[in-house]
């Protein structure tokens, strides 16, 4: 792409998405420089677990993970926390695991 032509893109948000989707949607990966929490709290709880696993990169500066953690945990999910990185699952182990 060169020049300062602009192009008309059709979006949809993530809980439109999720909720016109029949299937459920294997995994989740969020990378949003700290609004990882935001996004996932405009999914009510049904919405949220359309999601078996769930990979978040994390900015403990902007929001704490320990909120995160404690998010995702009260919804179900086990939750395995690594340096800038959550993931969670409900009841389906990882690849590799």
């Amino acid at each position: 792409y060169t020049g300062n032509s602009s192009r008309e893109v059709e979006t949809v948000d993530l809980p439109w998405l999720v909720r016109y989707r029949e299937e459920d949607i294997g995994i989740l990966k969020l990378d949003c420089e700290g609004c990882e929490a935001s996004v996932l709290e405009v999914l009510d709880e049904k919405l949220v677990k359309r999601f078996p696993r769930i990979i978040l990169e994390t900015m403990p500066a902007v929001f704490s993970d320990k909120d995160l953690v404690r998010f995702l945990a009260s919804l179900g999910y086990k939750v395995e926390e690594f340096p800038g990185m959550i993931k969670a699952e409900l009841g389906i182990p990882f690849l590799g695991n």
